[in-house]
């Protein structure tokens, strides 16, 4: 596993999308304190700190859907996937590795559009508003609700060996993700993107529980039929 890991991280590091995601994320986190510092001493809007901290709850889990799919889609296409089987390395071990590389990833983003958000808005801004046990909470929430959603899009792409097939299918996911109501609202990672990033949650904890639940589900799926893949 650490061999896979190691592998994976270093190809992550050499990966030019995941560094374009991780600027776009840093321009985003300064951009959207500057625009609200401006709309405040226009139209003395009352933006704050605590206004679209996790904004980043709506498109990371996008760029992530792009990443993963190509990411595990270059294994695929070089023949890197089937020349780990023949080294001899466990089919779930080599699901686990990727789904471990990829929720990191995903992390790193959000961490990139938080960091800049702070660096950036605390000056204009003034500092968070909200409780802090509060803005923890959601961090937690938005991390696991970001882990979810890289969970689902790496049990496509593992699972589809074709990198276009895959980028569509984790694409189209979150457009579908993001049309749930009611309970699946709450349910699936679409309705909390749209709850967290407005701060506009009222159960964080039970949030928390069914990402859990998705995440081994789609984990524990993806690793049973991978062991059936017939990689060709």
């Amino acid at each position: 596993m650490r061999r896979l890991l190691r592998a994976n991280f270093a190809r992550l590091l050499k990966n030019k999308l995941f560094w374009i995601l991780t600027c776009a994320e840093l321009f985003l986190g300064a951009l959207f304190p500057i625009l609200h510092y401006m709309d405040n001493i226009d139209e003395n809007s009352g933006w704050n700190m605590d206004s679209t901290i996790f904004i980043y709850a709506l498109f990371v889990p996008l760029m992530v859907s792009l990443l993963t799919a190509l990411f595990i889609g270059t294994d695929y296409s070089d023949g890197t996937m089937r020349n780990k089987l023949i080294a001899g390395h466990v089919r779930r071990k080599i699901y686990v590795a990727n789904l471990i590389s990829n929720v990191q990833a995903s992390f790193t983003l959000c961490v990139a559009f938080m960091l800049s958000y702070v660096c950036v808005g605390t000056p204009l801004l003034g500092w968070f508003v909200s409780d802090a046990h509060m803005l923890m909470f959601y961090v937690l929430v938005t991390f696991t609700m970001t882990a979810a959603c890289t969970a689902i899009f790496t049990l496509i792409s593992m699972l589809c060996s074709n990198k276009a097939y895959s980028v569509a299918g984790c694409i189209l996911v979150i457009f579908m993700l993001l049309q749930v109501y009611l309970f699946l609202n709450e349910f699936l990672p679409g309705g909390q993107m749209l709850r967290l990033s407005s701060m506009n949650a009222k159960h964080l904890g039970r949030y928390a529980i069914y990402n859990s639940i998705i995440f081994i589900f789609t984990t524990s799926c993806g690793i049973l039929i991978f062991k059936r893949k017939d990689l060709k």
